[in-house]
């Protein structure tokens, strides 16, 4: 029952009370019927006034109540809109946190394959950098032994005449040693090995040493004219300087070449920076 409909059940109750008691009064009394009369009226009166108070009461109520019932349900609306915003809210941030967890998941995934990738490679990159050292030995020792091959060559060559069944073992050793030069990328015609004879008037300066000083890698190469068995000399300074040795090229690239430093003329430790020329100051030679 809601609030208006009580406070009609209580005036009614009160109405009926008031006839009741008005009717005994009628009843049970005998005399001065006027005055009970106009005390009755009067009190009538006065519950009518008391229950059109009540009904506008009521009525004010009811008003109230409407009021705080629309209140209460665009309260509740905006309330359910509220929800309903955090609930998609809700989802949205969700789903942004399994996105973000897959890709922190992916990133963990790639990050691994990195590791494992990076592993490998460096196993890869060891294992020919020791295939490298063991081809540049091999590369030296071919080329060490050519060199020796065409110092042989040019000795038979003077003694051809009184040295016929010498001559033909060497012409054999020389195709062996020439096959070898080919492998490795090394001249093999006349014509380039005597280039060795008359080397270009060049000069450069020392870029590295490696530590026990036996080989140097200098800034002038092949396309300087510089071949493999050129002999250079060293200098510390060029012009009237302390004077090192000599160096044979045993490597050559177009603008740099690697050669070795021959310790039976080396006169001096041989560092960055020297100078490096195929004749001596002032010679031309």
């Amino acid at each position: 029952m809601t609030l208006v409909g009580k406070i009609l059940t209580l005036a009614i109750t009160i109405l009926s009370i008031l006839f009741l008691a008005f009717a005994i009064v009628v009843y049970t009394a005998k005399e001065n019927w006027r005055d009970k009369y106009q005390e009755a009226s009067a009190e009538l009166s006065k519950t009518r006034q008391e229950l059109e108070a009540v009904k506008k009461q009521r009525e004010e109520l009811a008003m109230l109540f409407d009021e705080a019932r629309k209140k209460a349900a665009d309260q509740l609306n905006q309330l359910r809109e509220e929800n309903r915003i955090q609930q998609e809210n809700m989802t949205r941030l969700l789903e942004a946190y399994q996105e973000l967890r897959r890709e922190l998941e992916t990133a963990q995934q790639r990050a691994a394959t990195a590791l494992q990738e990076v592993d490998a490679r460096r196993q890869e990159v060891d294992l020919l950098r020791s295939q490298l050292e063991r081809v540049l030995e091999d590369k030296d020792r071919a080329v060490r032994q050519a060199f020796e091959a065409e110092q042989k060559l040019i000795e038979v060559r003077s003694q051809l005449e009184v040295a016929q069944e010498r001559n033909q073992q060497l012409q054999e050793r020389i195709a062996e040693l020439r096959g070898i030069l080919a492998q490795h990328g090394l001249p093999t015609e006349a014509r380039d090995i005597a280039a060795l004879k008359a080397p270009p008037r060049v000069e450069g300066v020392v870029l590295e040493v490696d530590r026990a000083n036996r080989y140097v890698r200098i800034s002038i190469g092949s396309d300087d004219g510089l071949v493999v068995g050129h002999r250079l000399h060293v200098f510390r300074e060029r012009n009237n300087g302390k004077y090192l040795g000599q160096i044979e090229i045993t490597d050559v690239e177009p603008d740099r070449a690697v050669a070795r430093v021959l310790s039976d003329v080396k006169q001096g430790r041989i560092e960055v920076g020297d100078h490096v020329a195929t004749y001596l100051t002032g010679t031309g030679q």
